[in-house]
């Protein structure tokens, strides 16, 4: 095996990874573990969630975001598109999500667009800074065909 042969499947390995710990995330989401899913990030992570004006950068507020939504019933995260690059020891997931559950004033459906930091410590993939927004409804400037 040459080197360039055994630096692509380094990659393909991390990108699986990443998209592992991905699927963690949506996994741990939808299943009501906010233990597992409050895992996935680095102590010294940031969140600009979906939902709220206020960046999270400690681990209270990371789950001060997320526990209100895990005490909704029928919560579902499911992964519509995703972009995975890998520089050395920091990834980059950039994609579309659906999150859903059903709460006090009935069903909640956003569509919406995340990125994902990742750095690998300790063998590990941990989310370093997570950003999503909802999708725009229509974008600007229109796409051209």
């Amino acid at each position: 095996m040459t080197s360039d042969t055994a630096e692509l499947e380094s990659c393909s390995s991390d990108d699986a990874e990443v998209l592992a710990t991905m699927n963690a995330w949506a996994s741990a989401f939808a299943g009501g573990r906010i233990e597992t899913l409050l895992a996935l990030y680095a102590d010294d992570a940031v969140l600009w969630g979906t939902l709220s004006p206020i960046r999270r950068d400690t681990p209270e507020g990371i789950r001060d975001y997320f526990e209100p939504v895990f005490r909704c019933t029928n919560r579902r995260a499911e992964i519509r598109s995703s972009r995975v690059r890998i520089y050395e020891n920091t990834a980059i997931n950039t994609g579309s999500y659906t999150v859903s559950w059903h709460g006090d004033d009935g069903p909640v459906n956003i569509e919406a667009r995340y990125s994902f930091t990742y750095i690998k410590r300790c063998g590990r993939w941990q989310i370093v800074d997570h950003h999503s927004s909802a999708m725009p409804a229509t974008g600007f400037p229109p796409a051209r065909e």
